[in-house]
């Protein structure tokens, strides 16, 4: 796996994950991935009530009522929001929800595999392969509480490695607790992320506050 070197002490501040796949031509094919995702997914999805919660949400998000605990109240804020999109019966465009969520996390997942220094092509082949998965396919179909939650588990991850890059900007450590919120308003599994977090945090300290074990872990994950 190749490695862009890093910034310098000097211009940089501390020692980071170096920014990769931040290019136009990266950023544009995570778009296009995410737009082809978002087209299957779009002319696949159901036109009318299926089996599940999916009834459920339909209907609260339609009134602006409450589901079944603990309530999701952002889905049943964004369906709600899908509803008065002029398309379609209403399911199917409240079920729009989990086709949209699913797209943009298929471009989230492209985005963070390059900027960890995946190969272009590689990172490519990782989006298509989740975006195909019969599973994460059959939950992009119909409004669930799922894709909302993969989105916002990607987004957060997104913002920590961006953060994790760059640390001066603190803009990405909020955007990541913003997602972490949000998480927690549609499903409660999003705290299985606060490892993650916490290994983030502890790094920077690290590569921060001691010097000569910045330097050491510096050149392990560097070494060629």
């Amino acid at each position: 796996m190749k490695r862009v070197p890093r910034r310098s002490a000097q211009t940089a501040g501390p020692a980071t994950l170096r920014e990769t796949g931040s290019d136009s031509s990266s950023t544009l094919l995570a778009a296009a991935l995410g737009l082809a995702a978002g087209i299957v997914y779009l002319a696949s999805a159901a036109r009318h009530v299926v089996v599940g919660d999916t009834g459920d949400f339909l209907t609260t998000a339609a009134t602006l009522g409450v589901a079944h605990p603990p309530g999701y109240p952002l889905l049943v804020l964004l369906g709600h929001l899908f509803s008065l999109l002029p398309i379609g019966p209403l399911p199917f465009r409240m079920n729009l929800v989990a086709a949209f969520t699913h797209a943009i996390t298929v471009a989230l997942i492209f985005s963070i595999a390059r900027r960890l220094g995946t190969e272009r092509w590689a990172a490519a082949i990782a989006a298509l392969a989740l975006a195909i998965n019969p599973l994460f396919w059959e939950w992009s179909l119909a409004i669930e509480a799922f894709p909302l939650n993969d989105l916002i588990a990607v987004s957060l991850i997104y913002f920590l490695v961006r953060w994790e890059a760059e640390p001066e900007r603190q803009i990405f450590f909020i955007a990541a607790a913003l997602c972490g919120g949000l998480g927690a308003a549609n499903h409660l599994t999003i705290i299985f992320l606060i490892p993650f977090v916490l290994v983030i945090l502890a790094c920077l300290m690290v590569v921060t506050y001691v010097p000569g074990i910045s330097l050491g872990l510096r050149d392990l994950v560097y070494a060629k």
